[in-house]
């Protein structure tokens, strides 16, 4: 199975646009033309359908669609090659970067909301309300505000005096060349077409969110860098992640006189894939790895037509499913790797089998329903022999086929005939499984 992936835009008035990679039989498009899988619309140097991101094999791959400018992966020009975590790729002046979401998530598209005044939408404290007045002033030529416009004018404008490597890098106008060396020599030149109104990126969105539910007051500097920080993906937050004497400056480190040695580097996000042994601990319902939170939604939909089978009193009510003794959850936290996916394979397999408990149903209820039908046009149609169908007769026959579908509604036939079919085929999975 394809490793869950996303594709993440790091600059520019789509800085933060985000499309997850999650069905492996999709055929992303991207491109510059509104409709694509992910539409970069106001890069002009994008050709209409310039890429297009499928599954091959056990990988994402992206291939170029014979556009104009081509497709840079990690400095190196390609036409097609697999997709993976932590590479940048430029297509046209938009640089994207792979990663693995923590969880499926979803997808973030420029709408009528990133065209909206932020200054209308939050409270904000005099400085940073100031910061976004010059903010908007620039944005009359450039007509987009982004993370690392707000920061620069937040504090390099009326904090000249400070010298910190991460100010220096967004006073710059280049801060992104972070993301990779190769990128300073692709000489990035943005050419972006978004006409007279001001486009507010959907990161800076996301973070003023993060800001003003953290605050339900005003927003200042000190909450808005905080939540930089906890959005951790934008190119301003790695920067200043890695700036010590500025953190330690806005007292969000501990100052020391010796100097700390560095963190040790953060291992590698870890694939959705379980690989881990060992007991782990305790987590809230929902949390987790994404495909652990998944294959639990299966688990609840599976438990749940047991569970309804057994109520109906088809079946005995300490009906289980053979090998559901105990749930995914408390089988994931013993640790043992090999019980998780041999439960996995246990759920899709009784998934499968309702499924096909589902088609079998389908079958039953047409041929029940059909019968019932023509038992009563054959009744019917014996008061009219060797007679013509006037209207009356007609309206008869339909009132009683209607009255056959309303009894059948009633009854409740269609559930009966599901819950009757999804013992049967479970019986038969279990015999199966005895065996």
């Amino acid at each position: 199975m394809a490793e869950l992936l996303a594709l993440e835009v790091m600059e520019g008035p789509m800085d933060g646009l985000k499309l997850v990679l999650a069905d492996p039989g999709d055929k992303v498009e991207i491109g510059r033309q509104v409709g694509n899988a992910m539409a970069l619309a106001v890069d002009k140097s994008v050709s209409r359908r310039h890429a297009r991101a499928a599954v091959e094999g056990r990988d994402w791959c992206m291939e170029d669609r014979n556009s104009t400018g081509g497709i840079w992966v990690s400095g190196t020009k390609s036409r097609k090659f697999a997709l993976e975590r932590g590479q940048v790729i430029l297509l046209g002046s938009t640089i994207l970067e792979v990663f693995t979401p923590d969880h499926f998530g979803v997808d973030v598209r420029i709408d009528d909301t990133c065209f909206k005044d932020p200054r209308s939408v939050y409270r904000l404290s005099p400085r940073v309300k100031d910061a976004w007045d010059r903010l908007y002033q620039e944005a009359e030529s450039s007509h987009y505000c982004t993370v690392t416009g707000l920061l620069r004018e937040l504090y390099t404008v009326n904090n000249g005096s400070e010298n910190h490597p991460c100010l220096e890098a967004l006073a710059s106008g280049e801060s992104w060349k972070c993301l990779g060396d190769w990128l300073a020599e692709a000489r990035v030149k943005p050419f972006y077409n978004l006409g007279d109104e001001v486009l507010v990126s959907p990161r800076l969105w996301h973070i003023m969110d993060m800001a003003g539910n953290a605050n339900s007051r005003v927003i200042d500097s000190k909450h808005l860098l905080r939540a930089v920080l906890d959005e951790g993906r934008s190119v301003p937050a790695r920067l200043i992640k890695k700036d010590r004497g500025f953190l330690e400056a806005r007292g969000l480190i501990p100052p020391s006189d010796k100097g700390v040695p560095e963190a040790p580097p953060k291992p590698p996000e870890e694939s959705p894939v379980i690989k881990k042994t060992g007991a782990r601990p305790a987590r809230k319902p929902g949390e987790g790895p994404f495909l652990l939170v998944r294959m639990e939604r299966f688990e609840r939909i599976i438990l749940g037509f047991g569970e309804d089978a057994a109520s109906s009193g088809l079946t005995k009510k300490d009906f289980r499913l053979p090998g559901m003794d105990s749930t995914l959850g408390e089988v994931w936290e013993k640790g043992d790797e090999a019980a998780v996916l041999e439960y996995c394979e246990r759920l899709e397999e009784y998934l499968i089998c309702l499924l096909a408990a589902h088609r079998e149903a389908v079958k039953a209820f047409e041929e029940e329903i059909a019968g019932r039908i023509k038992e009563t046009l054959d009744t019917r149609s014996r008061n009219y022999i060797g007679k013509f169908l006037v209207r009356e007769a007609v309206e008869e026959i339909a009132v009683s086929v209607t009255a056959v579908l309303k009894e059948a509604e009633l009854e409740g036939l269609s559930d009966e005939i599901v819950r009757e079919c999804v013992v049967k085929t479970t019986a038969i999975h279990k015999e199966d499984h005895d065996e």
